[in-house]
């Protein structure tokens, strides 16, 4: 993963694309298995650069994940690649998230193209005053968030970005937060702690955004509303993301394989969560959730007159990694997993 991760960034360097690491490149070129980063160019640039080194560096297959993807809103597309190494019992990932931009409250903040970036040795590190701002919202989100699949994740996150968001403001200019309302309270109450008011504050400053840019822009702010609710009914509903499987079992002690497969591969950032379905027939605002952020939702029925019968963990790790893998748009495959697949 290390030489992979060393030669994206050259490649990307050597082709003069405009790109920047969004977050946690303090180690670079080490990473816990995913990159962010804030990009513009076209995505057949992107897929030739991955498709190579792919190949360079013996990854088993390398998949474009297309659900994110929103060709008709530039600031909330991501354009998202999923290395994988399996066939040899030894399972790595790497996932890389190429951002167009952001967005606040659905409507436009910030794009790519708009962003200054700063070279590092081996790659191009994000503004700060951005990232620091990006932060702060996502501060606010995870301390909101009541997911039962990021509550262990929330509360380790939540003591990084504070420390982090306060770190920043000591050492370089706030201007930018001073243009953007009541933030400047807001991180007050962050230095205390207080993290009930601190999202009420950021909230307000997403509020008043919000009606400044639809006050600016009601036509544009229609528009990417309407983009905005497409988007989330193609990511809960038509076009979902994350792996459903059901599995008819034999003998109910086959359950020990399953979870411990779905294990390893929540351990080895192969899948973010899972979960055994709650309800037969229908998804829950819950599990939705869980898809929607490269989870998984399990059935099991022991039942059945036709039952699998699995012999061992990686059998099950096996296929639970081949409906991950066609769930996805395969643009790179090794010979040996051609023949398997």
């Amino acid at each position: 993963m290390k030489n992979s991760v060393l030669e994206i960034f050259k490649k990307l360097n050597d082709k003069k694309i405009y790109y920047m690491i969004a977050r946690n490149y303090e180690k670079f070129p080490y990473f816990d298995h995913d990159i962010d980063l804030f990009c513009d160019t076209k995505l057949v640039n992107l897929k030739k650069i991955l498709i190579n080194i792919a190949k360079k560096n013996g990854w088993d297959c390398l998949v474009y994940d297309n659900h994110f993807a929103d060709k008709l809103n530039k600031y909330s597309n991501i354009e998202v690649f999923h290395f994988y190494k399996f066939i040899s019992g030894k399972y790595e990932c790497l996932h890389l998230d190429f951002f167009s931009g952001t967005t606040l409250s659905s409507l436009p903040l910030i794009h790519a193209s708009e962003i200054k970036r700063k070279r590092k040795k081996n790659f191009y590190q994000i503004d700060l005053a951005v990232e620091n701002l990006l932060r702060i919202f996502t501060l606010n989100t995870l301390i909101m968030n009541n997911d039962e699949f990021k509550k262990g994740y929330a509360i380790k996150k939540i003591k990084i970005y504070k420390k982090k968001i306060l770190k920043y403001k000591k050492k370089l200019s706030f201007k930018l937060y001073n243009e953007t309302f009541f933030l400047n309270i807001a991180l007050n109450y962050l230095k205390k702690s207080n993290f009930k008011k601190f999202s009420i504050y950021v909230n307000i400053s997403r509020f008043i955004y919000m009606i400044k840019f639809i006050f600016k822009n009601p036509f544009r702010s229609v528009y990417y509303i309407l983009l905005r609710i497409i988007e989330l009914s193609n990511h809960f509903f038509f076009h979902q993301t994350g792996l459903q499987i059901s599995f008819n079992l034999k003998n109910p002690k086959q359950k020990k394989l399953i979870y411990k497969s779905l294990n390893l591969l929540k351990n080895l950032n192969f899948l973010s969560y899972w979960k055994i379905k709650n309800i037969k027939y229908f998804l829950n605002i819950q599990e939705r959730k869980i898809l929607e952020r490269n989870g998984a939702i399990i059935s099991i029925n022991s039942k059945l007159k036709n039952c699998v019968i699995f012999d061992n963990t990686r059998q099950v790790t096996n296929l639970l990694l081949k409906k991950i893998i066609k769930n996805n748009q395969i643009i790179y495959k090794s010979p040996f997993l051609n023949k398997i697949y």
